[in-house]
């Protein structure tokens, strides 16, 4: 079991307890928040296995492209692109993860070919509405490309990879979205984006048995999965 790890602006602490394998099946609702993509096309269905080993564990997804707050006690658990900066929360780095640019096939059949970044000046770019961006780290098409103008967009990553899908253009999806994607093709393989997921908690939530569970569980198949998550 991974321990999970409570990092302030200056120092960092460990968890200490772990859960015997004796222990009693975990029980009650524990409520996750997270990035539309990590949680429609990865802990969706991840997340089968935890509840396979606790059955009477009730699991609430929510994967919308907005951050809840822990706080207000909106989740128990939230995952997010951006390093939060608030001092009283637990919070760990789960993994790294790429982007890359992505078109169809038979997109790139009626287009020009692309050997730079100029050339997408020729191209249909999709990305994220602006005024409706909830983290600014998720620009990743500008930069790539600074000059990028979209002429689809969509608040959801899963939105932008349909249109993607569909010929509607070029745009930015992450490596973890796109294995099972035989329909899209990479663009500039040297262009890509780097980012990070965080997992956060409150401190006197983590003190219940299912919200440490949960977290280790989140942090051991995400890392075990790290080729996914950077690499095709």
């Amino acid at each position: 079991m991974i321990p999970f790890a409570e990092e302030f602006e200056r120092s960092a602490l460990k968890f200490k307890e772990h859960i015997s394998v004796n222990s009693q099946q975990l029980t009650g609702k524990i409520r996750i928040g997270t990035p539309d993509g990590l949680g429609n096309c990865y802990l969706a269905s991840e997340l089968k296995a935890l509840q396979e080993k606790n059955p009477l564990l009730e699991v609430e997804l929510v994967s919308v492209p907005i951050y809840y707050s822990l706080s207000k006690r909106e989740v128990d658990i939230l995952i997010t692109v951006t390093r939060p900066t608030a001092k009283r929360i637990m919070v760990e780095k789960i993994i790294s993860y790429k982007f890359g640019l992505f078109a169809s096939i038979e997109y790139l059949k009626s287009t020009p070919a692309i050997q730079d970044v100029a050339d997408l000046n020729e191209h249909r770019l999709i990305g994220y509405i602006d005024d409706l961006l909830y983290d600014q780290r998720l620009r990743f098409l500008e930069e790539i490309f600074p000059a990028a103008r979209t002429v689809f967009r969509s608040s959801t990553v899963l939105g932008q990879m349909s249109a993607i899908k569909a010929g509607a253009g070029i745009g930015v999806l992450p490596f973890f979205m796109i294995q099972t994607e035989s329909d899209l093709v990479r663009i500039l393989p040297d262009k890509y984006v780097e980012r990070e997921f965080w997992i956060q908690v409150n401190p006197d939530s983590s003190k219940l048995t299912r919200v440490k569970e949960t977290i280790d569980f989140i942090l051991n198949i995400m890392r075990g999965d790290d080729k996914i998550f950077n690499s095709l």
